[in-house]
């Protein structure tokens, strides 16, 4: 896929950026927040979690907005400013989704979010905070975590990372759970509900 090799490409050359003015070498793994919009949600969470893991790992967030400066503040008191790359509006989304190494949406709360399902769609690990909206969909299938507790979820990502059989199981089961959320499925599946209630 063009597109999507063009947004790899666009987050390597960031990660690239960073690694030519230092004396380490990233592999570049990247974690896309899947709250998609950082005028929406909250990212401290995640933002915290970075400074926990290796510093191959790169955090990538879209939007805009108050919460914006409030990011890069907390990004340069957690000493990881130049491993988040705040990439401004975009329209992508799916795009950066399947670009990404992990994709993780740290909420207080959701309802039934399309950018849940999208985000556990893409054939990668989904993490998310265990809280209401989100637990339901992500239980069994992705990785949960205590809602705010940043060393949770550095500790489930390193995890994941550390076992490759582990990270491949997750992402399948992401992209199964998904799968029952597509809307020809549930049509497919009502319909079969109402033929058998005709019968």
């Amino acid at each position: 896929d063009i597109d999507r090799a063009t947004i790899q490409k666009e987050m390597d050359q960031a990660i690239d950026q960073i690694s030519d003015n230092s004396n380490v070498t990233f592999n570049g793994i990247r974690i896309f927040d899947g709250g998609a919009d950082i005028s929406k949600s909250v990212q401290d969470t995640i933002i915290k979690a970075l400074f926990m893991l290796p510093h191959d790992f790169h955090l990538f967030l879209v939007g805009d907005g108050e919460r914006r400066q409030e990011c890069e503040t907390l990004a340069e008191q957690q000493g990881v400013a130049g491993r988040v790359h705040f990439m401004g509006l975009r329209s992508d989304i799916p795009e950066l989704l399947h670009a990404a190494d992990y994709v993780v949406m740290s909420s207080h709360w959701e309802g039934l979010s399309l950018s849940s399902v999208e985000g556990m769609s893409v054939g990668k690990p989904f993490l998310a905070s265990d809280v209401d909206g989100l637990h339901d969909v992500v239980k069994d299938a992705g990785i949960l975590f205590p809602h705010g507790d940043s060393a949770a979820l550095a500790t489930e990502i390193k995890h994941l990372s550390e076992n490759p059989e582990k990270y491949n199981e997750v992402a399948s089961l992401c992209r199964e759970r998904a799968n029952q959320f597509d809307i020809s499925s549930m049509v497919d599946g009502y319909s079969e509900v109402y033929r058998q209630l005709m019968r």
